[in-house]
């Protein structure tokens, strides 16, 4: 985005209101939870979407930067690359655009997730602290409402975010307090006014102490655009039901809801599904992942047995004894119950968090010795003994009180450890189930939730469970053993894995 003052030497804004501050606000620079992505053929978008927008990267990153970091894994038909300022300082946001397609589909893939402090600038890694989070890409949304009816999303964008006489625009400017606001972009006219710049962006006007206008001014300009996302979202969904394509997630991804079968163990991500399964004709997969036969699908089950203690009559039965994990899978297109592999000691010494899929299916989990804190990451096969699946780490960074939870975060795998005696909660990034885990956000909890600062009323004894939106954003539902009826349960949304958590609003009554 740009600033300056309407009627100095430079050139003059559209609107020509003199003493006022002109400035833009790029429509992909607002917050987009429900842009209908996680559809599949949304994915790698049409032939059309020839532009990427990243944002989270090093406030030093230059143009050159990121077109060398581009050039290293082979995203090199570069057209044009804008990183949005603010005043001369970096937004660390950009629009890369390409020549070709495949270029910026390749480009989304490797750049989303990845941590910033990956992108040398000037020819150096910035430190992490530098260059804190993670990279969000995405295909740009301004390209895709430019484009009009032959967009992804088969609509007229701009006429929606415009709204009937310009209504929504309007409504942007009395909420946020700005003296003006305009909508404007290549081919098109906005009040009688254009500008030069061909993305779809708002040109804002207020006096020089009224700056704090425009970020309210981007808060409801995201609520807009939002309400017509949702509202595409749902047209897509009368569309399934009057026979389309089902929406599915690659098999690596996890879902948007999905009941945990382990009773609070943590999410377990879906199983790939087998052609004809879900109804319709089977939506595309990721890239990578092989067909699957629905003669040889399995869909692993894991769960954890403990025996119920006999009770005097009129008393409930209370569980007793040790707690056994236990695996079996569902086979073909009946789903037919496999045999259950015989457990030994090794069952009752380990327990078991699932973490994620792989490209082929595969399910990785992680074993925990229930004495000693020692952690495994394994491949599951449910055909095997617990004991026999292939180790494919050992975690150095364990602890005997410890209790953990998975999340994927933009198709990157991480790992919550909560350590019940020191307080330590730590979210770790695993880029790969062989690599090492790397720490990306650290804190103390305190005994109590009164107690709690940093992530408001979450105490070290709190139980966790990951949960998605529909948004595919993870959210931690914790609940306090010793928090009564008021309080006892919260809701976090992780959007950042590195930063802290924030709180919900709302959470379920218990």
């Amino acid at each position: 985005g740009a600033m300056a003052p309407v009627g100095g030497s430079g050139r003059r804004s559209p609107a020509r209101d003199d003493g006022l501050i002109s400035e833009k606000v790029y429509v992909d620079e607002v917050e987009m939870p429900f842009r209908p992505n996680f559809l599949p053929e949304h994915e790698d978008g049409l032939p059309s979407d020839l532009e990427v927008f990243v944002r989270g990267l090093p406030r030093n990153c230059a143009e050159r930067d990121l077109w060398e970091y581009l050039y290293q894994f082979g995203a090199t038909d570069v057209k044009e690359i804008l990183l949005l300022r603010r005043q001369k300082v970096s937004k660390g946001m950009a629009y890369i655009v390409f020549n070709r397609h495949d270029h910026a589909v390749l480009a989304k893939h490797k750049l989303h997730g990845c941590p910033a402090a990956q992108v040398p600038c000037g020819g150096q890694l910035p430190s992490p602290a530098d260059a804190p989070g993670y990279l969000l890409a995405r295909f740009s949304e301004s390209e895709r409402c430019i484009n009009g009816r032959s967009c992804i999303y088969g609509t007229d964008m701009v006429g929606l975010l415009l709204g009937t006489r310009g209504k929504c625009m309007e409504q942007v400017k009395d909420a946020s307090g700005l003296r003006k606001v305009l909508l404007t972009g290549r081919s098109m006219r906005s009040f009688g006014q254009v500008d030069e710049d061909p993305r779809l962006h708002m040109v804002v006007f207020y006096e020089a102490h009224e700056a704090e206008n425009v970020t309210r001014a981007v808060e409801v300009w995201g609520k807009q655009l939002g309400d017509i996302h949702r509202e595409l979202v749902e047209k897509a969904g009368k569309g399934m039901e009057r026979g389309g394509p089902m929406p599915f997630p690659p098999m690596h991804m996890p879902p948007p809801h999905f009941m945990d079968p382990m009773m609070g163990k943590g999410g377990l991500p879906p199983p790939p599904m087998a052609p004809g399964m879900m109804g319709g004709p089977r939506p595309p997969m990721a890239p990578q992942a092989p067909p699957v036969d629905p003669a040889t699908f399995e869909a692993p089950v894991l769960m954890q047995r403990q025996k119920l203690a006999l009770a005097e009559e009129g008393e409930s039965r209370v569980p007793s004894g040790p707690k056994v994990l236990e695996a079996t899978c569902l086979r073909g297109r009946e789903l037919r119950w496999q045999p259950w592999p015989d457990t030994t000691r090794f069952n009752e010494e380990y327990a078991m968090v699932p973490m994620r899929w792989g490209q082929k299916g595969e399910l990785f989990a992680l074993l925990r010795k229930r004495e000693t804190g020692e952690l495994r990451v394994c491949a599951a096969d449910m055909h095997l003994p617990a004991e026999r699946w292939p180790v494919l780490s050992t975690p150095a960074t364990f602890s005997k009180t410890a209790k953990h939870r998975t999340f994927t975060f933009n198709e990157h795998l991480f790992v919550i450890s909560i350590d019940r005696q020191t307080g330590g909660l730590t979210v770790f990034h695993v880029p790969d189930p062989s690599a090492a885990w790397s720490p990306a956000f650290q804190t103390t909890l305190p005994e109590r939730p009164e107690d709690a600062e940093g992530l408001q009323g979450l105490s070290r004894a709190a139980k966790l469970c990951v949960i998605y939106a529909p948004d595919k954003s993870p959210h931690v539902l914790a609940v306090e053993p010793e928090g009564g009826n008021d309080g006892a349960a919260s809701v976090f949304r992780i959007a950042d894995p590195g930063q802290p958590w924030s709180r919900c609003a709302h959470a379920p009554a218990l």
